[in-house]
Formats: C-alpha cells, structure tokens, sequence
C-alpha cells in the first residue's frame, strides 16, 4: 500500500452504520482495490451477498477484497460466504482467517481464494515464509481429522452459544435501542461476535442499565 492515497465510505449511526450501496459504488468507479470487511469491524454490521456482489458486477475492472475472518461466527455462515464464488467473479479475492474459529490466533493462520490469474498475481510478493512450521503443523493436524471438526461446529459449548449471543443480545438491548438517544451510550445492532456502543449527539441522558 506504500505510496496510495486510500479513502473511506463513512457509515453513518443514524443508518445502523449501514453504508449506501450507492456511495460505495460511485467511490469503488475511482478505485482499482477495494476492500470490504463482512461482517464489519467493529461495527459488526454484515453485508448481503447482493451488496457485494452487485459491486463486483457494476465495477468488473475493480478488484474486490472481501475479508471474511469473522463470519463463521455468523448464522448460515457457509451461505453468506464468497469464498466459492470466484470463480464466477474474476475480480474477487476472500481473506479467511483459521485463526479466530479454532481459537488459535497467536498462530495468525488464513487463507486467500480468488481466481487463479489474482493469486498468481499475490504469489509474486508473497513471502516464502509467510506460514510458520507450527502453524502448519497445527492447521495439518485440524484439517487432517476432518471427522473431529464437524463436531466441533455444532456442539452446545462454543460455536452455537456464539450465535445465539447475538440474537439474545440484540434482543436484550431493544429497550435501549428504542430509547437510544435517552442513554449516554447505547447498544448498535450486531451480527457478529463483538458490538459497537453508539454515543448519542443530542446530549448525555441518564446512564443505562442492562
């Protein structure tokens, strides 16, 4: 990224912190790269497929960046994702992370997916040891038992309490979110694993508690 100018589109409070597609779109006409965090950090607002893939249609010489660290963490999770759709879409690449899903990030763990003619383009300035010896060693192992990972997916004790932590947390906080600008801060909406206080512009209100 050395020597480019980025810019941003600002997702606005007053929208859920929902970027409009059509802001996006006309900032995505002036760019070559761009990237797209789903579901957001650290607004954990999460982008339809439509969204994504409206853009990649409407901006074929654009490339795509996608990172999808956090969206195992999501409901219906393998439909959301891009990860098999580069083929379709030859200006897309997905960053997924291994890390946070197995709750090994100090291994820093992930995988790239696009089309072959992106990744050979990454490969040119990829480092050669850009993966550890034990990183691989952990991620051969994990991926080697694939009868253990199933499991590991649906049981009660990690994946399944994540997700209903966000749909019972969003529920929780309704009361708040009617209210919101009554509250020095407030609960934003979340689809993902961590959330966003939101700040009220209006002047401080009485504190909340949950």
């Amino acid at each position: 990224m050395h020597g480019i100018d980025p810019f941003f589109c600002v997702a606005k409070p007053d929208d859920g912190f929902e970027p409009d597609l059509a802001d996006v779109s006309e900032k995505a006409a002036g760019a070559e790269l761009v990237f797209i965090c789903n579901p957001n950090n650290p607004t954990g607002v999460l982008f339809s497929s439509s969204f994504i893939t409206t853009l990649l249609k409407e901006h074929p010489r654009v490339c795509f960046v996608v990172d999808e660290s956090y969206l195992p963490f999501v409901d219906e999770s393998d439909t959301r994702s891009l990860i098999r759709a580069g083929t379709r879409y030859p200006n897309l690449m997905v960053l997924s992370s291994m890390s946070k899903i197995f709750a090994i990030p100090g291994l820093r763990t992930g995988f790239l997916s696009g089309s072959a003619d992106l990744i050979e383009k990454v490969r040119r300035y990829s480092q050669p040891w850009n993966v550890n010896a034990l990183a691989q060693a952990v991620i051969n192992d994990i991926y080697g038992h694939p009868e253990q990972i199933a499991p590991f997916y649906e049981k009660p004790g990690y994946l399944s309490p994540g997700k209903t932590m966000v749909s019972e947390t969003n529920r929780k906080y309704s009361r708040a979110e009617a209210g919101s600008r009554l509250y020095r801060i407030y609960p934003v909406p979340a689809a993902a694993s961590y959330r966003t206080p939101g700040v009220p512009t209006g002047g401080a209100g009485p504190d909340f508690d949950p």
